[in-house]
C-alpha cells in the first residue's frame, strides 16, 4: 500500500503500517493480493505472414494491375481532347487516369491479400504508396529521351507493386504501435481507492490503497 500524507508525520510515498492510522477504508477492499505473477500479460500478434502476403500480392496484384491500368487508360483517352479514332499521342490529361487504375488496381489486391496473410494494415497508406510509384512513372513515359520513356514504362510496370507494399508495410507498423512493448503487464481485478483518516498524534493523513 502507499500512503501520501498531508501532514508531516508521513512523507510522501513512504510506506506505513495501516494499524497506526485511523483510516476511514471503503469497504469491498480485500487485504490479500489476488495477482499472480506470470498473468494477464497481453502480446502483441504475429500472425502477419510476409512471404504469404507478397506471393498472393504479386499473384492477386498482377490482375489488378491489368484490369485498373486498362480501365484508366480508357478513361485517358475519352477525355483527352487530343486522342481521335487515329491514336492518342499521350499527354498528361491521358496518363494520369492510367496512372491511377494502375495504383488503384494495384493497391486493393495487394491490401486484401495482407488481410488474409494475417496483418493489419490500412488501405489509405497503401494506396497512396501505389500512387507516388505509379503517377510519376506514367508521367515519365512522356519523355522524348528512349531511356527516361523505358524507365517511365518499366516504372509503371513496378512501382505500384513496391509502393503498395511499402505503403502496407509502413501502416502495418503504425497499427502494431499500440501493441508495444510486446508484452505489457496487466494486473487483473486491480483495485485503487482514495482514503482519509487521522495518524494517533492528530495528523490529517490521505493517500491511495490498492489491490493489485
Amino acid at each position: 500500500m502507499l500512503w501520501l500524507s498531508f501532514g508531516p508525520e508521513v512523507a510522501w510515498g513512504q510506506a506505513r503500517d495501516p494499524e497506526s492510522l485511523n483510516l476511514l477504508v471503503p469497504p469491498g477492499m480485500a487485504p490479500e493480493p489476488s495477482f499472480a505473477p506470470g498473468t494477464g500479460l497481453v502480446k502483441a500478434s504475429n500472425d502477419y505472414r510476409v512471404g504469404k502476403h507478397l506471393g498472393l500480392g504479386v499473384l492477386m496484384g498482377s490482375a489488378g494491375f491489368v484490369s485498373g491500368t486498362l480501365t484508366g487508360l480508357l478513361i485517358g483517352m475519352g477525355v483527352d481532347s487530343q486522342c481521335d479514332v487515329s491514336g492518342c499521342p499521350g499527354s498528361p490529361t491521358s496518363l494520369i487516369p492510367t496512372g491511377l487504375g494502375a495504383a488503384i488496381g494495384t493497391s486493393i489486391p495487394i491490401y486484401f491479400a495482407g488481410r488474409m496473410s494475417g496483418g493489419e494494415g490500412g488501405y489509405g497508406l497503401t494506396l497512396l504508396g501505389a500512387s507516388l510509384g505509379a503517377l510519376p512513372s506514367a508521367l515519365l513515359t512522356l519523355s522524348d529521351d528512349s531511356t527516361l520513356h523505358s524507365v517511365g514504362i518499366i516504372g509503371l510496370v513496378v512501382m505500384p507493386f513496391v509502393g503498395s507494399f511499402l505503403g502496407y508495410g509502413l501502416s502495418q507498423s503504425l497499427e502494431g504501435t499500440g501493441a508495444w512493448p510486446p508484452t505489457t503487464p496487466v494486473l487483473p481485478g486491480a483495485q485503487v481507492t482514495p482514503v482519509f483518516g487521522m495518524s494517533k498524534k492528530g495528523a490529517v493523513v490521505g493517500g491511495l490503497m490498492g489491490q493489485f
